[in-house]
């Protein structure tokens, strides 16, 4: 079977001139034992691999590979966050069912720990999120905590029908095992992604939570109104489920591990990078000082911050401003911008400044300007404007992590991304304390233009900020070398000493 795959491979690419699509043959790597790293890591003859690996090897590179199945990896993702604010409607208003028990149906206030109770959970595992994958690799973590996601989902519907906390303390699981997917991909783009397609790469993957939130939503009512409630749940889980088998058969740490990255593709990704993965490790102690104290480090945590603060509020209060106000019940860029550095137009610095600057600018204008429409379509129009701008930013300080520290991403994305989970619990919260009045529909208005005024300035805080402090250049702190013996290590994967498809491992 081993054979047979790798003839399969080789015969289905192309003589063109386009090497980076030519895989690597198992004779070109031979491990010490002279058998292969490819051969080696197709033993067991899985079938999944053998028929879809000819097919993008063909067409595909592995980086775009990866990119492809971690987009869809975050659809799952935000498919499995998203689908309880539409099946707690549909289950809230399920009367004919007495099985459920819906006994708090009418406490707002429990509602509303429902809805939140994921981010108690999300809050706590983004730094541990960024220590596994730094230490372990990135896809065994991702993946992992797709799939732990997904199997608690499975078992949402019995956790309702024994006890509304018992789903409370179900959401906080799920929210503890998704804290490690974004550190854990930024630590995966980091030994992937080349500095010139960082934009594309990262716009590719950061899609995913976009696409899933909208698509989940819709799905939702359909499937609610269709098959009951309960199996928004089981189709979702059951998605990810399905992802997660073709992520761990398909997927590797590091391009040294693929058995079937091209020769071309393998030497462009490291060269790319340069020497940065090879020198010996920060100590976790001095890695973490110098974060706090770099001035790039923080400009990426003040607009991951800023921009989570309008997005979660945006998504969690929306529906009650329309309802509330206008009584109406709602049921290409990163290719761009690695243009423009490619062929030095703009620096690095300048390119995340101008998408950063661009999209929280805009965003900005458009809340503002939703504070004071006067009609539901302007409203409409503003909103979804601000959101559709605030894009740009993904070429900004989304990004922005690979370029200061590549080797630890990671890390990295877990400082800015625990600090940008406090939105997601205090921006609605502040919202419904300042948008109270719904016995007075003018003060509402007023108070609403309040809100939008606040979430404004924050994008507009968010932008000056990241201006003055960014850097597109990776920093000196993320290429220091270890001292002390005695300090704990982020140890970097070692390819060379494994097998491709090992288990999670650590190499000193």
């Amino acid at each position: 079977m081993d054979e047979t795959w790798t003839r399969q491979c080789n015969e289905n690419v192309s003589s063109s001139d386009d090497d980076d699509e030519r895989p690597l043959s198992n004779t070109s790597r031979s491990g010490a034992d002279g058998s292969s790293d490819a051969s080696s890591s197709l033993r067991s003859g899985c079938p999944v691999r053998t028929i879809v690996w000819p097919f993008t090897c063909r067409w595909l590179s592995c980086r775009t590979v990866l990119s492809l199945l971690a987009m869809s990896g975050f659809f799952n993702v935000y498919a499995l966050r998203a689908n309880l604010s539409v099946a707690l409607v549909a289950m809230l208003n399920d009367t004919k069912n007495n099985s459920w028990r819906f006994d708090w149906r009418s406490d707002s206030s429990v509602k509303g720990v429902v809805l939140g109770s994921f981010f108690y959970g999300y809050i706590t595992t983004q730094i541990l999120g960024g220590w596994l994958s730094q230490r372990y690799g990135g896809k065994h973590v991702f993946g992992f905590g797709v799939l732990a996601t997904a199997l608690l989902s499975l078992f949402s519907p019995l956790a309702v029908n024994i006890s509304v906390w018992l789903l409370v303390a179900l959401r906080i699981a799920e929210g503890i095992f998704e804290g490690v997917t974004f550190p854990a991909m930024h630590s995966l783009l980091g030994r992937w992604a080349p500095p010139m397609e960082r934009s594309i790469l990262v716009g590719i993957t950061y899609s995913g939570p976009y696409l899933g939130t909208v698509i989940s939503v819709m799905l939702s009512g359909v499937l609610s109104d269709t098959l009951g409630w309960p199996s928004v749940f089981y189709v979702f889980g059951i998605v990810a489920v399905v992802w997660w088998l073709f992520w761990i058969l398909l997927v590797y740490d590091s391009p040294n591990s693929h058995p079937c990255i091209t020769t071309k593709e393998k030497h462009y990704i490291e060269k790319s990078l340069a020497t940065s993965n090879k020198l010996p490790a920060v100590s976790l102690k001095k890695l973490w000082l110098r974060i706090l104290v770099s001035g790039p480090a923080w400009a990426i945590a003040i607009g991951h911050v800023c921009n989570n603060f309008g997005l979660y509020t945006l998504l969690t209060s929306l529906p009650t401003f329309f309802q509330g106000v206008y009584g109406f019940d709602i049921k290409s860029n990163g290719r761009v911008a690695d243009i423009l550095r490619a062929k030095g137009i703009l620096s690095t610095t300048n390119t995340r400044r101008l998408f950063n600057s661009l999209g929280f600018a805009t965003a900005g204008l458009f809340l503002a300007l939703t504070g004071y429409s006067r009609t539901r379509n302007e409203a409409v129009l503003f909103v979804c404007l601000s959101v559709s701008c605030s894009g740009f930013a993904q070429a900004g300080f989304a990004v922005n992590h690979l370029d200061v520290a590549p080797r630890y991403a990671g890390v990295l994305m877990s400082f800015s991304n625990t600090l940008a989970t406090i939105p997601g619990i205090v921006g609605p919260t502040l919202a419904e304390g300042i948008a109270h009045s719904d016995n007075d529909s003018t003060m509402l208005r007023e108070e609403w233009r309040a809100v939008f005024f606040l979430l404004s300035c924050t994008y507009f805080f968010g932008a000056i900020a990241y201006v003055v402090l960014v850097s597109g250049e990776k920093q000196s702190w993320a290429d220091r070398h270890q001292t002390k013996r005695n300090d704990y290590e982020f140890h970097e994967l070692n390819s060379e000493q494994r097998q491709p498809h090992s288990a999670l491992s650590t190499v000193a």
